[in-house]
């Protein structure tokens, strides 16, 4: 599979990806490492190929949810491991800097105080404790940061950024002002401004990594809300606001071997975007403008979390026929220790886009979409998946391998319990005439009263 996909990977690059920016002063003349027409692909993870969620430690003090410490998180870490049967991962630790979500940006300085176990000798080890610890639960654990975001009053950076003319400026020369969260203001820092005045390698990544060398060991990192962002004062366009979303994108991968994912892809200035160069979107659903075209953009070049609308979460093309994974964070919110839902969000959507996304798409008439291996997907009302005339999905019941495993397994799942339903067993496994069944729970697997050995007829 990998090979076909290099090889269309190969004829993929002799396209253009975007139309060159017009020159500003303003810019370096020498052609840059992030120059339009680069890429980033192959990426330092399958994404495609990997459950991508976020675990909030810390929403902040005006929130009723209770902040976790590092061995709590690992806890919840172990646990989804568990009911995900070991499927790779990654993990954005949501929080994890100052009082919390969406506090102290611009800067990355200072640890959430309450990620510190008691045993620890401050927040910082604690964290780096957990970044060790992810892998044992086949889990990376990565950050989720935020490059638009500018508080003036509860970080060192922000007045910095005031200073240097970092913040964007109205017409008028006010500053421009994104929302007011925690009690206090965020303005939009200029991505533009940002990388020309090196203040994002030396005052954001570069003490980020290395307060935290461990975070190269998760090759991504998440970048949330990345907006690019015109500046009329300094008469920056949002064109060139993106030319430098790129070079930072480039700067991350090339320097600390990460990658740099986001939470959407949206309002972007028409005919550029970051194919091949954000590998994964959160919200895949978000560019309701100029949505991803499936059949132009394999989910090995692009792929996310949640495919419906923005407005309305609407289901989308991608989300009806093409799979999107779940997202796991409101779950874990809602309780850390029991993360109800959870399991169904992933059997009836990270399983089915997990499998769809190791075939390559053949054909999408608007009703059915084809993939090699003789699958199809449909949505007569609900998300249907067969392989030749056999269910794998049928709306929230599903039975489909675990091809990640190691050996062979498959798990079955129905939202509203079935007593009688017969599944066809997939073809490779012939000749297996019994199996054991468990039950999946959140401590493993479970071979209890009704569950037993079962023979194949």
């Amino acid at each position: 599979m990998r090979s076909l996909r290099a090889l269309l990977m190969a004829m993929f690059c002799t396209l253009p990806v975007t139309e060159a920016l017009p020159a500003l002063c303003q810019v370096p003349q020498a052609v840059s490492a992030g120059a339009y027409g680069d890429t980033l692909y192959p990426y330092v993870h399958e994404y495609d190929q990997m459950l991508v969620y976020k675990l909030s430690v810390d929403y902040c003090p005006t929130s009723k949810m209770l902040p976790l410490h590092a061995g709590q998180a690992l806890d919840v870490i172990r646990r989804v491991d568990q009911m995900t049967r070991g499927i790779p991962k990654i993990v954005y630790l949501v929080g994890w800097q100052y009082r919390g979500l969406d506090t102290g940006y611009p800067s990355f300085a200072k640890v959430n105080d309450h990620l510190k176990r008691p045993q620890d000798a401050s927040a910082l080890d604690s964290l780096r404790w957990l970044m060790r610890e992810g892998p044992k639960y086949h889990t990376l654990v990565s950050l989720h940061v935020n490059f638009s975001d500018c508080y003036l009053d509860d970080n060192p950076l922000g007045p910095y950024y005031k200073e240097r003319d970092i913040i964007v400026r109205n017409t008028d020369g006010t500053y421009h002002q994104g929302y007011n969260w925690c009690d206090h203001m965020a303005y939009r820092a200029s991505n533009f401004r940002n990388w020309y005045q090196d203040t994002f390698k030396d005052k954001q990544i570069d003490p980020l990594f290395k307060m935290i060398p461990e975070l190269a060991m998760s090759g991504s990192l998440h970048a949330d809300a990345w907006y690019n962002t015109d500046d009329p004062y300094y008469r920056i366009t949002d064109a060139q606001d993106c030319e430098a979303m790129r070079e930072m994108t480039v700067y991350v991968r090339r320097t600390y071997h990460v990658d740099l994912t986001t939470e959407f892809d949206r309002r972007r200035p028409p005919g550029i975007d970051f194919v091949l160069f954000h590998p994964m979107i959160w919200q895949f659903g978000w560019n309701e403008r100029t949505p991803p075209d499936p059949m132009k953009i394999p989910s090995y070049f692009s792929t996310g979390g949640r495919a419906v609308t923005w407005s309305n979460e609407n289901e989308t093309v991608q989300s009806k026929f093409f799979g999107d994974s779940c997202h796991l964070e409101g779950e874990i919110a809602t309780d850390p220790t029991t993360l109800p839902g959870a399991l169904k969000a992933f059997a009836t959507h990270t399983l089915p886009w997990y499998f769809l996304n190791g075939k390559l798409r053949m054909s999408f008439d608007g009703n059915t979409a084809t993939f090699t291996g003789g699958v199809t997907t449909s949505y007569p009302g609900k998300h249907v998946m067969k392989l030749g005339d056999d269910f794998l999905q049928d709306g929230s019941d599903v039975f489909i391998p675990a091809l990640w495993r190691p050996n062979k397994e498959l798990i079955a799942y129905s939202a509203d319990g079935y007593s009688d339903r017969a599944w066809r067993l997939p073809q490779d496994w012939a000749g297996i005439r019994k199996v054991d069944v468990y039950r999946i729970t959140l401590q493993g697997l479970y071979s209890g009263p009704r569950i037993l050995d079962q023979a194949i007829s």
